[in-house]
């Protein structure tokens, strides 16, 4: 709702396209100034994990030139299955049907483009290592980052669930740290005739 007002907002202005450069200009020059509170206050790393930030990747770094990206890589048939279970009950025309199916369409391009142009900040991660050996994954992305490993990493559990209908709604309640056991699910999941033929034509694609 909050992107089509926006949109609707936009067409009624003359010169958009200008207009909004404008306030993307404004924006990157006073964006830091949010984390300023977060300063007074004796932190010093602000993290933000939002899965569509591929979308604006260059804009990102505009604003916050000093940040680092950290990407998680999946094996694209093991993301589709994830979200065809996860959300859409193996429906694929539902899936079709949704924002999502976006996601699952253009944000491999996306973040390729985003690696190329981040260049050294970004810390490409995959997502397989990274359950099967999460100790040496971490410990690599601390390196990156400058920051100190601690083996509390290794452990979310035994928090609370984060609050929201968003995020991980299965994994996070069944176990207390990262697990290899879902890196090849996908393959029972989609072996179905109608989900084989929708991933095939998906790789395709």
């Amino acid at each position: 709702p909050t992107a089509a007002a926006m949109e609707e907002k936009l067409q009624q202005m003359p010169d958009t396209i200008e207009w909004y450069k404008v306030g993307l200009e404004l924006f990157c020059a006073e964006g830091p100034k949010c984390l300023e509170p977060l300063q007074k206050r004796g932190k010093k790393i602000f993290l933000d994990k939002t899965p569509r930030y591929y979308f604006i990747i260059p804009e990102l770094k505009k604003v916050f030139p000093q940040a680092k990206f950290i990407i998680l890589l999946r094996n694209p048939m093991a993301v589709l299955s994830s979200i065809l279970k996860t959300w859409f009950h193996n429906d694929p025309e539902s899936l079709k049907a949704s924002p999502n199916y976006k996601d699952v369409m253009q944000g491999p391009q996306y973040l390729i483009e985003g690696i190329r142009f981040l260049k050294e900040d970004a810390i490409v991660v995959r997502y397989e290592e990274l359950v099967e050996d999460t100790e040496m994954t971490i410990k690599a992305i601390c390196h990156r980052l400058g920051i100190a490993f601690q083996h509390e990493m290794l452990a979310y559990g035994g928090r609370p669930k984060p609050k929201g209908r968003f995020g991980d709604v299965i994994g996070i309640v069944k176990h207390d740290n990262a697990v290899p056991y879902y890196i090849d699910k996908w393959i029972t999941n989609l072996k179905s005739a109608e989900l084989y033929e929708f991933s095939l034509n998906y790789i395709k694609a």
